[in-house]
């Protein structure tokens, strides 16, 4: 028997109410891109759109409400989604670069600077970032 695909905004919320949702995979699940029939492209177009359209809450989940055990699960799944669909990878690297840019418009700089590391996916850091007041 195959598992039912899990609702990915049902997942989410999981996700942000800290209930487990690494146990049986219905992460992975819920955001399924690659389908065991590889006739059926339907799902596979469906998980990766909604991997898309939730980008956003998954990263800022990430950057402002993952603590101990699943800041570390989130980002490694993150990552290895990234690898997978270059749309997501995309979009997250748009979002993170308009998070870590902020509203330049604003009179208030920042009075500290902010370096951010992201993990490439070979495993080294790479700086891309650097905000300077």
């Amino acid at each position: 028997l195959v598992p039912l695909k899990p609702d990915p905004f049902r997942v989410l919320l999981q996700l942000f109410a800290y209930e487990d949702v690494w146990t049986n995979d219905r992460l992975d699940l819920a955001f399924a891109t690659e389908t065991p029939d590889a006739t059926n492209q339907s799902n596979n177009t469906e998980g990766s759109t909604a991997l898309a359209f939730y980008a956003p809450q998954l990263l800022s989940f990430l950057l402002h409400g993952a603590y101990l055990d699943i800041s570390a699960k989130l980002e490694d799944w993150i990552l290895k989604k990234c690898s997978q669909d270059l749309h997501f990878a995309h979009r997250c690297f748009w979002f993170l670069r308009a998070w870590c840019l902020g509203d330049s418009s604003k009179e208030n700089k920042p009075r500290f600077s902010r370096n951010v590391s992201v993990s490439s996916l070979g495993g080294d850091d790479v700086d891309f970032i650097s905000l300077e007041p």
